[in-house]
């Protein structure tokens, strides 16, 4: 799904098999979509595959339309809930990867740090405000 998102973005998905070529110290193979090591989704598919998966710690999780690996974030958050997870899920379909880094200049960016906040806060049960 990242191949929807090729130009004009801080992360394309040309930027994603870079990443996947460094990590995997060889050119990108589709099938690395499926290795553990590539991305969290993964493993935990590997985990509902094998019959082992079990309910992870709360999550927060943030994906976005125009981000490349936003389908995965999804993917992710429907995972984790299958198994059990609390999952605290996020769509903004008309933002980017790298918002929260922007925070300082788009006020969604600050929102969304708003929201973080807030979810460590309740998932650690601290006072607010601290």
């Amino acid at each position: 799904a990242y191949q929807r998102v090729t130009a004009g973005f801080q992360l394309t998905a040309a930027s994603v098999r870079w990443f996947a070529d460094r990590l995997f110290s060889r050119p990108a193979d589709p099938s690395d979509a499926d290795d553990p090591r590539a991305s969290p989704l993964a493993w935990l598919r590997g985990q509902e595959e094998a019959g082992t998966a079990v309910a992870q710690p709360p999550a927060f999780v943030l994906a976005l339309g125009l981000d490349p690996l936003g389908t995965e974030a999804v993917d992710y958050a429907a995972a984790l809930t299958r198994c059990g997870t609390a999952v605290e899920l996020h769509y903004l379909p008309h933002h980017a990867h790298g918002l929260v880094n922007a925070a300082g200049k788009v006020p969604t960016g600050e929102q969304v740090l708003g929201l973080t906040t807030a979810f460590i806060t309740r998932t650690l049960d601290m006072p607010s405000g601290m």
